[in-house]
């Protein structure tokens, strides 16, 4: 299945809450792959969290990975997404 993939640490400067809601405008225009987010967690990021549980089958809060895991990711990802506003 076709996946966009941000890696970032996960805080709310870094727009993750605009980019979930951005990809789900993309789902609904019928793309039929998920959104994978995978980063390091240094504060309680509960707005994300709760949009993300609303909806499973699109975002995956993936937390930190291991370099391998990263790795592979990156390397069958469709595509990279770097949202971040303040950077």
């Amino acid at each position: 299945q076709p996946f966009f993939l941000a890696v970032s640490t996960v805080e709310p400067r870094k727009n993750f809450e605009r980019t979930v809601r951005a990809f789900l405008r993309l789902r609904d225009g019928g793309w039929p792959g998920t959104l994978k987010i995978v980063g390091k967690w240094y504060i309680d990021f509960q707005p994300l969290v709760d949009l993300a549980a609303r909806h499973p089958e699109a975002v995956e809060l993936l937390g930190a990975v291991d370099d391998d895991t990263l790795l592979g990711l990156m390397r069958t990802a469709t595509g990279l997404v770097y949202p971040s506003l303040y950077e």
